[in-house]
């Protein structure tokens, strides 16, 4: 997605004017992805935000100054309208030259969304995907006898929905600890922080 050559100081100050450019709509707002997990150089910003005005985010999105709104899930940049109902908003950093994608949570699924746009770090032998995200919905796969995940919350067998107002709980939910973005390297981490039990 972005070119993999940005130092995370620089991205970090760039996603932090960012939100603090459309903090006015929000509740609250987190830099997640490759910065979050304290990569020293990244391709891209991620971003987490909880619309508190989804019309005034997008007045703001509009006249953001050093980027601009394009197409989402397309490969081009192509000048494009955030939508108010959007549950992503892609922007352009001109000065950097790479993507910013802005994901957009609600109260129930804010810790969910937060935890999978961290996302994964890359493991030991260097594989960028190494698996932390998916093993945690596996886990939950196991512990709940065959629940998922949909719309970034987990999911009940039965279809019940629980709600992840935090990110703290999906990991109680999923009986870990709660674990440091740059550790989320991959499946093996998530054993070392399972709960001990005080029996």
């Amino acid at each position: 997605m972005g070119t993999g050559k940005i130092e995370r100081s620089v991205a970090l100050s760039a996603a932090e004017r960012i939100l603090t450019h459309i903090s006015p709509a929000l509740r609250q707002g987190v830099v997640a992805g490759s910065i979050r997990r304290e990569k020293p150089v990244v391709g891209d910003i991620e971003l987490v935000g909880l619309p508190s005005d989804r019309e005034l985010l997008v007045r703001l999105l509009s006249d953001i100054g050093e980027a601009y709104v394009i197409k989402p899930g397309c490969p081009d940049i192509i000048p494009w309208a955030a939508k108010v109902d959007a549950k992503y908003v892609r922007l352009f950093n001109t000065a950097l030259q790479c993507k910013v994608d802005i994901f957009l949570a609600d109260e129930d699924n804010w810790g969910g969304l937060l935890m999978l746009r961290t996302g994964s770090g890359v493991d030991e032998k260097g594989s960028a995907f190494g698996g932390f995200s998916p093993g945690m919905l596996q886990r939950w796969k196991k512990i709940s006898g065959g629940g998922c995940m949909k719309n970034a919350q987990l999911v009940l067998p039965n279809g019940r929905i629980l709600p992840q107002s935090e990110e703290s709980d999906i990991f109680s939910m999923l009986e870990l600890e709660w674990i440091p973005p740059n550790l989320r390297t991959s499946q093996k981490v998530i054993k070392q922080f399972e709960k001990r039990s005080s029996t």
